[in-house]
């Protein structure tokens, strides 16, 4: 619940409730519905499709937004020497999902087919985790509605993160899915530098590929999952890239 603050728009409807229960409880009753808005002195109630809606400031108002559930549809191991970017884009690379996430095989990384069906699900957002030791150690989190398997990933879709200093006016040069396709680098979130060479690369965010030629991308087999901790210079040659274990993308429906 977020107080005194106003949905901008009512997409699914606007109409006169007597309680902020009884707009939640409309909301609830409507599979459409994602977000709803309570004035108390008007005694409006506005329901929203959107997970994220546009809000603005209004004393006595409450917007309330439904719980998403998570699900995972995607699970990528280093060191297998398997194409993250291959295997997201086509089922026949990977283990179905759904599946344990604990599974011992990970000579293949998993995903569930929903991925190609993801206009049609009702994807409200998604989550993407890079885990070490079973203790998820970046957290990126981006809006899902009226995307597509390709373009979620981005900086204009960017909900929250648990970098510090990313955000949507963030100046980066690479954030996307394809990232750097000649140097193999996916999901790639990077900032633009004067001269592209190995000692000056830095960024958040990379799956190394196949290809690597620098020095910091040399972290065992690929794929490499590398992320740069918070207050520290996100330079990647210095060593601020720390590896993870595997990456998981879930979607919230």
């Amino acid at each position: 619940m977020v107080k005194h603050k106003r949905l901008l728009s009512g997409s699914i409807s606007t109409t006169s409730v007597r309680s902020a229960l009884a707009c939640a409880t409309l909301c609830t009753s409507d599979q459409s519905c994602c977000s709803s808005n309570y004035e108390k002195v008007s005694s409006i109630c506005k329901l929203e499709t959107s997970c994220s809606p546009a809000m603005e400031q209004f004393q006595d108002s409450k917007v309330m937004i439904k719980v998403i559930k998570w699900l995972p549809v995607f699970v990528a191991y280093s060191g297998n020497e398997k194409s993250v970017y291959t295997a997201w884009r086509n089922q026949t690379e990977c283990y179905d999902l759904p599946t344990p996430l604990d599974i011992a095989d990970t000579t293949r990384h998993v995903r569930n087919p929903l991925i190609d069906s993801w206009s049609d699900v009702g994807i409200k957002k998604v989550k993407v985790q890079l885990v070490k030791n079973d203790v998820a150690v970046a957290l990126l989190i981006f809006k899902g509605e009226n995307t597509n398997t390709m373009n979620w990933f981005s900086k204009e879709n960017l909900l929250n993160s648990s970098f510090n200093d990313l955000t949507t006016n963030s100046t980066t040069k690479f954030f996307g899915i394809q990232g750097d396709m000649f140097e193999q680098r996916q999901f790639f979130i990077n900032f633009p530098l004067p001269s592209a060479t190995c000692e000056t690369d830095g960024g958040w965010l990379v799956v190394c590929g196949e290809r690597r030629w620098c020095q910091w991308e040399q972290k065992g087999d690929f794929p490499v999952f590398l992320y740069t901790k918070n207050y520290l210079n996100r330079n990647w040659h210095t060593d601020s890239a720390e590896p993870a274990d595997r990456m998981i993308i879930s979607v919230g429906i």
